[in-house]
């Protein structure tokens, strides 16, 4: 019977955690990297999306649920939106959360990784 140190056990199981949680950027902190059919969880502003992707016809079929987060007092606003955008491998597409905040979601080559940006909408203004 083989043994497997603790040591070994312990880098195991980071490994495997790695692989299923969210990565971030170090250049772009608020970039984070989603795989097929994990689970998305960012904060973007007042708003709480979820949600995960699938490889659909070559791109990233994402669902996201997008809903108010808790106030000071812990409440939250009733209502939930759910959006579903197919987006191509190697192109983007933005989602308005509300209250000038976007997702920007990146769909990778081969559709393997999802990026997921919050972003400010900027409106833009014309110079008389």
């Amino acid at each position: 019977m083989t043994t497997i140190s603790n040591m070994t056990r312990a880098a195991i199981a980071v490994s495997i955690l790695a692989g299923t949680m969210s990565t971030v950027s170090a250049a772009e902190p608020n970039v984070h990297v989603f795989k097929p059919a994990r689970g998305i969880s960012i904060d973007v502003g007042a708003t709480k999306v979820v949600g995960y992707y699938l490889v659909a016809a070559g791109g990233c079929g994402v669902t996201l649920m997008m809903g108010a987060m808790p106030d000071a007092d812990g409440k939250v606003t009733p209502g939930v939106m759910r959006v579903e955008v197919p987006v191509g491998a190697g192109r983007k597409s933005l989602v308005s959360t509300g209250e000038g905040r976007m997702v920007e979601l990146s769909c990778g080559t081969g559709a393997k990784l999802l990026t997921v940006t919050p972003r400010q909408d900027v409106a833009l203004a014309v110079a008389k």
